[in-house]
């Protein structure tokens, strides 16, 4: 199994049109190595590495920003993560989310 410390992340009141860096700390529990697959649901939405390779305990972070935008909106944004083993059959399937308030500038 892969582990992470969060899998929800709140990250509050954001200025839409700034860029907003993100992370996920993760660890594999397995006693096996794995490969991770990542992808985002929505174009807004930046990962800076989609593929990992991991070895029997060893700590990981999904790292990406949330890229700028023009309207503000209270909205959340997914990352899909697949996780295979040596045989490349799936092993586990976890849902990475997280939530903000995309505020205007001009509203501050």
């Amino acid at each position: 199994m892969v582990q992470f410390d969060e899998t929800h992340l709140q990250l509050g009141k954001i200025v839409n049109d700034i860029r907003m860096p993100y992370e996920f700390r993760g660890i594999n529990k397995n006693n096996f190595p794995v490969k991770i697959e990542s992808r985002v649901t929505c174009g807004c939405t930046a990962l800076n590495n989609a593929e990992i390779t991991l070895n029997p305990g060893e700590i990981f972070f999904l790292k990406g920003h949330l890229k700028e935008r023009s309207q503000a909106v209270k909205t959340t944004k997914k990352i899909v993560v697949r996780v295979y083993n040596q045989n490349s059959l799936l092993i586990q399937e976890e849902s990475l989310l997280f939530t903000m308030d995309l505020i205007n500038k001009n509203d501050i």
